[in-house]
C-alpha cells in the first residue's frame, strides 16, 4: 500500500487542474482558441521584475541611448571630441543591459531574453506552446470561451516607433461603431 502525503497547496492545485481538465474534455480546442498551455512558474519573478519602476527606466533609457548612438555615430567619426561622448554612451549602454540582465540572474540573465533576442527555452516554449502561464489558477481568469491572440512581433527592419498606438482614440472609434450599429439595428 502507497501512502502518500499532500498539502492544501497542493491538493488545491490539483483540483483545480482536474476542474480545467473536465472542462477542456466539454469543449473543442477549436472553441478554446488554444489545445497546450505551459506552466513556467519562474514566469511570476520575471513578470516582477519587468514591472518595478527602475527596470522600465533603465530599458527606456537603454532604447533611448541605442537610438541616439545610432543617429549621431557617422558624424562623430570626424571628431575626434564627438567621438568620445559616442564611446562613453556605448559604454553606459553596454552598463545598463548588463544591469538589466544582472536583475534576473547574475550569471545568465533573463529564462526568456538575451538582451533583445529571444533565449532558446523562449523560442522552444512559443513554438511548443499556444499560451504560457506561471500558475494553473492563473488561467480561471479568463471564460471558457475567451480566445488568446499572438502578439504582433517585431521584424528587425521595422521600426516601433514609426506608428504610435493612441488606445483611447482607437476605443472611442470602436465605441462610435458600436453605437451606430445599435441605431441602426432598431430600425
Amino acid at each position: 500500500m502507497t501512502i502518500s502525503t499532500y498539502n492544501a497547496r497542493t491538493l488545491a492545485s490539483e483540483a483545480v487542474i482536474e476542474d480545467l481538465m473536465m472542462q477542456a474534455r466539454k469543449t473543442k480546442w477549436k472553441e478554446l482558441g488554444w489545445r497546450t498551455a505551459a506552466v513556467v512558474p519562474e514566469l511570476a519573478r520575471e513578470i516582477r521584475i519587468q514591472n518595478d519602476d527602475v527596470y522600465r527606466r533603465n530599458i527606456q533609457w537603454l532604447e533611448m541611448l541605442t537610438a541616439i548612438i545610432e543617429e549621431y555615430q557617422a558624424g562623430a567619426q570626424e571628431d575626434p571630441e564627438s567621438t568620445e561622448i559616442i564611446n562613453k554612451w556605448r559604454n553606459e549602454r553596454s552598463r545598463l543591459r548588463e544591469g538589466a540582465k544582472s536583475l534576473f540572474n547574475p550569471q545568465f540573465g533573463s529564462l526568456f531574453r538575451t538582451f533583445h533576442n529571444m533565449t532558446h527555452f523562449s523560442r522552444r516554449l512559443n513554438r511548443l506552446s499556444d499560451v504560457y502561464t506561471s500558475r494553473v489558477p492563473n488561467m480561471l481568469k479568463y471564460d471558457l470561451n475567451h480566445c488568446f491572440f499572438p502578439r504582433r512581433n517585431a521584424l528587425p527592419h521595422e521600426n516601433l516607433h514609426s506608428v504610435p498606438i493612441n488606445t483611447e482614440c482607437i476605443l472611442d472609434e470602436v465605441r462610435q461603431k458600436e453605437k451606430v450599429y445599435r441605431e441602426t439595428e432598431h430600425i
